[in-house]
């Protein structure tokens, strides 16, 4: 049986840039591999999956406001905000995957993931691509 994944990179979310597009699309790689292994892996495959996500999120968020600094961006304080919020709820997510059921606890950082990343690009994001002109 072929599952649909749970994320799908479509053209609405290209920002213009072509390496933040890339990174937009390796996270949701990342994301759909934690959904691959949420329903029989172990704790410790999916703390790990988290991990490497949130790992390569500080990198894509370091990528991602140095070209606003560039580019002078008005909102970079708000849009730098955001980024921290997301990173201490990931954190958070490892903290609880420690301690907490994780079948069950794997299911509520999906459903977060899903709707943070979705929400972020096509708003926060392409909001610094039209300031920019580019999208």
């Amino acid at each position: 049986m072929v599952t649909r994944p749970l994320m799908s990179w479509s053209p609405d979310m290209t920002v213009g840039v072509a390496m933040l597009d890339e990174e937009h699309q390796t996270l949701i790689r990342l994301i759909n591999v934690l959904d691959a292994i949420a329903d029989n892996g172990n704790r410790v495959s999916i703390e790990t999956a988290l991990s490497e996500l949130a790992t390569f999120a500080v990198k894509h968020f370091h990528d991602e406001e140095s070209f606003m600094t560039r580019i002078r961006y008005s909102r970079l304080a708000e849009h730098q905000e955001q980024h921290d919020e997301f990173t201490t709820k990931v954190q958070s997510f490892l903290r609880r995957l420690a301690v907490e059921d994780h079948s069950r606890l794997v299911r509520e950082i999906l459903q977060y993931l899903e709707v943070w990343w979705t929400d972020h690009i096509l708003e926060s994001d392409k909001s610094f691509a039209i300031e920019a002109n580019i999208a």
